[in-house]
């Protein structure tokens, strides 16, 4: 008799992560999840839309589908908008993270907590996981850390994942940033970006697989906090890398604002817990989001053609 895949239910299946990850997991698992501001259709994948003034309907909608993992992925990043509506980013940041961690304990379901990088105060980068020098003048990262304490402090597990600049393609409703670098450098529109601002930099398929190693473990039993990322970049170095490959490396110009941090974290932590799971290089990167450009040619036809190794 054939194993049933376990279920996996992802809030915030509309933004980059959620969405991402509910594409890449449909083969391993059975996955359902929930969008409040874009109603997004997954082959595989039952994505419910919310009203996010009734967010009570997410807990009839969890305890129906019964999932045996739970991801959190919902949450506001747009500065403009925190400090436009505090309230409605502190119910996306950290209540609806809190709530769906309490009720996944409630059904004994894993829970894993999506995080960021910029929580660090990238002053100095290269952070550890108990690197203690957090973003306080971040209203987002000072929401993030809000959500993981609650979280620690009110369940008895979780999992969560301080995860770099993730970079691939997003939906028909929401462009990435990746998918605007590719836009602009395809019509020779000129592009700015910061030296400054430096960053892990990771695809959506080794998020995805980072993520994808997490919910096979299963339980584990305490809490536990692992920084994710890939090849250190700054703004700067990935654009131009991108632009490098499609022969338009001049449009890229420095930021004449350059007034980004060093988020830079360390991921041998993960990578040991985890074996499974290797950081990607560079080159592994920009192969990666060129195969999702054109999958019917495959990463070994771009390494030829290009002459990466």
């Amino acid at each position: 008799m054939e194993k049933r895949k376990p279920k996996v239910f992802i809030l915030g299946a509309s933004g980059l992560l959620g969405y991402s990850l509910a594409r890449h997991l449909s083969r391993d698992f059975l996955v359902s999840g929930a969008s409040f501001q874009h109603q997004v259709t997954l082959p595989g994948a039952q994505i419910f839309p919310i009203d996010p003034k009734k967010p009570e309907i997410l807990d009839t909608l969890v305890r129906i589908y019964a999932p045996d993992l739970v991801v959190n992925a919902v949450g506001i990043t747009d500065r403009k908008v925190i400090a436009a509506q505090p309230k409605v980013a502190d119910n996306y940041n950290i209540l609806m993270a809190v709530s769906l961690a309490l009720l996944a304990a409630k059904m004994r379901a894993p829970f894993v907590q999506l995080s960021c990088a910029s929580v660090y105060d990238g002053s100095a980068g290269n952070y550890r996981e108990d690197n203690l020098d957090f973003a306080f003048h971040d209203e987002h990262a000072k929401q993030k850390l809000a959500a993981e304490s609650y979280i620690r402090a009110q369940t008895m597990e979780s999992t969560t994942l301080r995860i770099g600049c993730v970079m691939g393609i997003g939906h028909p409703y929401r462009a990435s940033a990746f998918d605007r670098l590719r836009f602009a450098i395809g019509a020779n529109q000129p592009v700015e970006a910061m030296k400054k601002a430096v960053s892990n930099y990771i695809s959506t398929h080794s998020f995805a697989a980072a993520v994808a190693e997490v919910l096979k473990a299963g339980a584990p039993g305490r809490h536990r906090l692992y920084n994710v990322g890939g090849p250190i970049m700054s703004e700067f170095e990935f654009y131009e890398g991108w632009a490098k490959l499609l022969g338009n490396a001049g449009l890229v110009k420095p930021a004449q604002d350059d007034t980004g941090r060093n988020h830079s974290i360390q991921t041998s932590a993960f990578a040991t817990a985890f074996p499974q799971w290797k950081p990607e290089t560079k080159e592994e990167l920009y192969l990666t989001l060129l195969r999702d450009l054109s999958p019917g040619l495959g990463v070994k036809k771009w390494q030829n053609i290009l002459q990466i190794p």
